[in-house]
């Protein structure tokens, strides 16, 4: 029981390791989309997985096709006159 203890810290440890070299890893190549990580809440980690799923960021013409692509925006009735006191993002199409 004892050595299967010290082999199981030990892949704890190794494994913790490997996270702190991979966190090291992400910032540097963070160093040239900081812009993201001006979002509160947006560390490199999660910045760094956003971008990963964004790709190349050129591809959309505007910001109204990002949130598409995420597949969330803020939705009410599209045209006639209706007027919302408070919207909700929702997971869906957006209305253009």
């Amino acid at each position: 029981m004892k050595f299967e203890l010290k082999l199981l810290l030990e892949q704890v440890r190794f494994t913790q390791d490997q996270i702190l070299e991979i966190e090291v890893k992400l910032k540097e190549l963070m160093k040239d989309h900081q812009l993201i990580t001006t979002i509160p809440g947006i560390s490199d980690i999660l910045g760094s997985a956003i971008l990963g799923e964004i790709g190349d960021i050129s591809r959309f013409d505007n910001p109204k096709q990002l949130v598409a692509f995420a597949g969330a925006g803020p939705f009410g009735a599209p045209g006639g006159n209706f007027n919302a006191t408070s919207m909700h993002l929702s997971k869906g199409a957006l209305h253009t």
